[in-house]
């Protein structure tokens, strides 16, 4: 977290492609993405098949929190 313009972005871009060049699995969203699909997957009874989605994952990259 920090002001704008200080390249936090950038910055989780590169972690997450180095993460990814070494093998392992990387999903980048944004936090507003990230709740327009919790409160979807919720009012349609599936949290949980949302809930498993990350944990293919070995790094979640969460961008824009505000």
């Amino acid at each position: 977290m920090g002001n704008t313009g200080v390249d936090k972005t950038h910055l989780a871009i590169i972690l997450g492609i180095e993460a990814y060049l070494s093998g392992k699995n990387v999903l980048f969203t944004n936090i507003p993405n990230l709740v327009i699909g919790l409160k979807e997957s919720m009012s349609v009874n599936q949290f949980n098949y949302y809930k498993r989605r990350f944990s293919k994952y070995d790094l979640v990259i969460l961008d824009e929190l505000r």
